[in-house]
């Protein structure tokens, strides 16, 4: 095992050179050619073993969900809490990141600090001091400094702050809504309500979850309150059918309607506060469906008609009624997601080897694979940063939550419980 040992002594003392340069990743480049090389430093301090190798496996845990981050675990660093790395050894070594934490002792509490160091520019790119009481701390430290990295690299360090929602199949006629952080960990029940939760949309200051509710009887369409815990359902004539809610920017509910004789579904919306119908966003006698907006261009809306017979991705501007067709590849392409940023439409496929996610770039009106199978990719849904993705696939013979990217970099399985999961949508982490 190769070693680094890293202290002042050890400084490799060069005349007086400027390191302007930092580290970035361009997120619209191929990721294959922006890996970057990642150690993490042992844990410097007088607290137990078992403490500090947990926080190395938080680290760890998160650093895999970051496709452009590779840990060289074959590199055993060591390092002074307050001495400047061997930058030199370290650039030598092919090493872009390295990662010390340093433990001290107060009264019954830890305190950890967290230096990020970027070879390149010889410089400590995150600073991070932490308080801690116990060992459930500890995810949350490395969640923290991943997000101010990601922040440093990308510009968007979100990802460890928000909450993947979802669907989880319980029984014959129960299905609760549940979250998770994208790393795994915090999963958490969010609903308990007999019946069926689906298609699950979370409101912009992470409060409210609206869903279709189907019971033994009818279709509502619910709202619920993550604070109070309290559920309002509207209740449509029977033989109506709630499809796919979603919240608009402005807060108001977009949701595919249709009702007993009166034809075809379309997309209405529906006042956020009154949960009373407004106006139709989408109707022309054909299945409208499926809904998606982004705040950053709040007049589009683009879903999914079958206008031309199948199913396709379509386009609407709110404003001057413009509609665009999106998908003219396939014969079946479903379930489009606009993302955060009002650039990118994920979408799903039918193709002969199963269903998969489709990402069309609006600007340059390209359409790219980003996932591959075996067996079905469902209901793709972009993280607030417009680059990760989450969608549901059945690969491992299961319906279960997956993490990738909009460049297709490899598939991440979210360990969550249970294997019989749907539609999920991403929420604010309170």
């Amino acid at each position: 095992m190769k070693k680094i040992i890293l202290c002042l002594a050890m400084l490799f003392i060069t005349s007086t050179v400027a390191y302007t340069k930092t580290l970035t990743i361009n997120l619209s480049s191929p990721t294959g050619s922006q890996t970057l090389s990642v150690v993490i430093a042992s844990p410097a301090g007088n607290v137990s073993e078992s403490l500090q190798k947990s926080l190395v496996q938080a680290f760890e845990r998160d650093l895999q969900y970051i496709p452009f981050m590779k840990i060289l675990r074959q590199y055993k660093v060591s390092y002074t809490p307050g001495s400047r790395p061997n930058f030199v050894s370290l650039s030598q070594s092919n090493i872009n990141l390295l990662i010390t934490t340093s433990w001290s002792s107060s009264g019954s509490e830890y305190l950890i600090d967290v230096q990020i160091f970027d070879i390149l520019s010889r410089t400590s790119v995150v600073s991070r001091k932490f308080k801690i009481a116990n060992e459930r701390g500890i995810q949350g430290v490395a969640d923290a400094s991943m997000s101010a990295l990601l922040e440093h690299l990308i510009g968007d360090g979100s990802l460890f702050s928000t909450r993947i929602f979802f669907a989880m199949k319980e029984g014959p006629i129960k299905q609760t809504l549940w979250s998770i952080l994208p790393n795994g960990t915090g999963l958490k029940k969010e609903t308990d309500i007999l019946g069926l939760a689906i298609s699950p949309s979370v409101s912009s200051d992470g409060r409210y979850i609206t869903f279709t509710h189907i019971d033994r009887r009818r279709h509502t369409l619910a709202l619920f309150d993550r604070k109070t815990k309290q559920v309002r359902r509207v209740v449509y004539p029977q033989g109506a059918s709630v499809i796919s809610p979603t919240f608009m920017p402005s807060g108001d509910i977009a949701v595919s309607l249709s009702f007993k004789g009166r034809g075809n579904p379309s997309i209405y919306r529906v006042s956020g506060g009154r949960l009373s119908r407004e106006e139709k966003l989408m109707g022309d006698g054909t299945i409208n469906v499926s809904p998606s907006f982004s705040p950053a261009v709040p007049n589009i809306m683009v879903y999914t008609s079958s206008k031309f017979g199948n199913p396709q991705i379509f386009m609407k501007n709110l404003t001057t009624g413009v509609i665009t067709r999106i998908s003219k590849d396939g014969r079946y392409n479903t379930d489009p997601v606009l993302s955060p940023d009002g650039r990118y439409i994920a979408y799903v496929s039918m193709l002969k080897e199963g269903r998969r996610i489709f990402v069309y770039d609006i600007e340059t009106k390209k359409n790219k694979q980003v996932t591959f199978g075996p067996r079905d990719d469902d209901t793709p849904e972009f993280a607030p940063d417009s680059y990760f993705i989450a969608f549901i696939s059945t690969r491992s013979g299961k319906a279960q939550l997956y993490l990738t990217t909009r460049e297709g970099t490899g598939a991440v399985l979210i360990p969550a419980r249970g294997n019989n999961l749907s539609d999920p949508t991403w929420g604010l982490a309170n």
